[in-house]
């Protein structure tokens, strides 16, 4: 019998409420930050869908949000 590997959905590892959050705080971002407007639109350029960019983008939010949390509890 093959070993089976389990590997988490990477877009399950948040709570639904968490990934909903992340969305709607990309749509805004995607409109309103300068570098996020530039990041989504470079990714559009090149040919990805909306929600691929869109999605990629809230990704970096969270990796932002992430760092900014770990540099306060740094200092």
């Amino acid at each position: 019998m093959a070993a089976h590997i389990v590997a988490i959905d990477q877009s399950k590892a948040a709570g639904p409420a968490v990934r909903k959050i992340l969305f709607m705080a990309a749509l805004s971002a995607v409109r309103y930050n300068e570098d996020l407007k530039v990041f989504y639109q470079r990714l559009r350029d090149n040919g990805k869908k909306p929600i691929v960019a869109l999605t990629a983008t809230a990704r970096k939010l969270a990796t932002i949000a992430n760092a900014r949390i770990r540099d306060m509890q740094l200092s």
